[in-house]
């Protein structure tokens, strides 16, 4: 890696039974935490904004964007890990989310298995290096993905689940010449 990449978690979003997660909108605090990071130098000096196709991360993104006058490319390869549409209980989202983050092969109800995931995220961040040299990137992405991510650079997968727990909405990692500068947790 050549670049400096930030990192970028989701804001906190309003679960809403009635549509599929990838459509739930940000809470007020989201949107108060992502305009503080407005006056962060490392923010500051992005060149190139990349998001998930989710409206969660583009929503954290667009305030970053429009203050740096700056797009957002979209990419699937930095959505969220593959799963079902079902809404699922707090319990059950926490009993999906730790097979997934511990059995890293199995396709957790029906969705995509934690390594397809991590391997897609790893094939996006190959696509950027090889576009761009010494540039600022930043990327917003979610949770489980992420978490996978600086677990596996970090070489601490067997700690993937709890990491993921320590996990707060609009949470940022900076990875520099292909090394953590500053953890997402």
């Amino acid at each position: 890696m050549n670049n400096t990449y930030i990192f970028l978690r989701h804001g906190e979003t309003i679960k809403d039974p009635a549509v599929h997660p990838k459509e739930w909108k940000l809470t007020p605090k989201a949107l108060t935490v992502i305009n503080e990071y407005l006056n962060l130098d490392i923010f500051k000096q992005v060149n190139f904004i990349y998001s998930s196709t989710e409206n969660k991360s583009i929503a954290t993104l667009k305030p970053i964007a429009n203050f740096l006058s700056k797009k957002i490319i979209e990419v699937e390869n930095f959505v969220e890990i593959g799963r079902s549409p079902k809404f699922l209980s707090d319990e059950e989202f926490l009993v999906q989310k730790k097979r997934q983050l511990t059995e890293f092969q199995v396709e957790v109800d029906g969705g995509e298995s934690a390594e397809h995931a991590l391997n897609r995220f790893k094939e996006g961040i190959g696509q950027i290096e090889k576009y761009y040299n010494n540039k600022v990137v930043l990327i917003g992405s979610h949770g489980t993905v992420l978490s996978l991510y600086f677990a596996n650079i970090l070489n601490k997968m067997d700690q993937a689940y709890e990491r993921w727990g320590k996990l707060p909405f609009c949470a940022y990692g900076v990875i520099r010449d292909g090394r953590v500068e500053k953890d997402i947790i």
